[in-house]
């Protein structure tokens, strides 16, 4: 037998090996290839910080996904029901949106960016005058401090009002805008 034909028996008996009979499955997993690394054998990872940076990567399922299992090992703290709010508000599931961030303000009232994304994704839904108070909670909050919080709080208010439409509305690529700090601004995306 060549060197070469030795190296791939070895390799597809190694292949063979992972995979399972229903007889012979590993407990907690169904029938088929055995993982490789199971959550068990994994270091322990903290699974609200993975899914922040899987929110900056654009990696917003993924992002839920880890926002889910976090609240699961760690409960509904208002950090984590923010986050899988704006999770939702950028896959533009407004609706769970919505009803995370308003469970987070209610948990955590003092979360700046949980209510300026309320706001974000209230507005979004055309109510200006929901958005017009969490933004105004917001910017009271983060004492006015933010440009962004601000910039949101008067074009809530300028469409609240009927006095002209929102800044960028014109533009039919307007969207959420990551500001940085789990912070949304509704606008242009240029």
């Amino acid at each position: 037998m060549r060197p070469e034909s030795h190296v791939l028996l070895v390799a597809s008996a190694a292949l063979m090996a992972c995979t399972t009979s229903q007889e012979g499955s590993v407990p907690g997993y169904a029938s088929g290839p055995v993982p490789i690394f199971s959550d068990d054998a994994a270091p322990a990872a903290d699974p609200l910080i993975a899914g922040h940076r899987l929110m900056r990567a654009g990696e917003y399922e993924l992002a839920l996904r880890n926002f889910n299992r976090a609240m699961a090992l760690k409960g509904a703290s208002g950090e984590i029901l923010a986050s899988i709010g704006s999770a939702n508000q950028q896959l533009g599931r407004l609706s769970q949106a919505e009803r995370f961030l308003q469970a987070a303000v209610r948990e955590a009232p003092d979360n700046v960016s949980a209510w300026n994304n309320l706001g974000v994704v209230l507005q979004s839904r055309d109510d200006y005058p929901g958005a017009v108070a969490a933004f105004r909670m917001a910017f009271a909050l983060d004492s006015g401090r933010s440009d962004l919080i601000r910039q949101n709080l008067n074009n809530a208010e300028v469409q609240n009002a009927g006095r002209g439409p929102l800044l960028g509305a014109t533009n039919p690529a307007l969207k959420l805008v990551p500001q940085g700090h789990g912070r949304y601004l509704l606008g242009n995306a240029n």
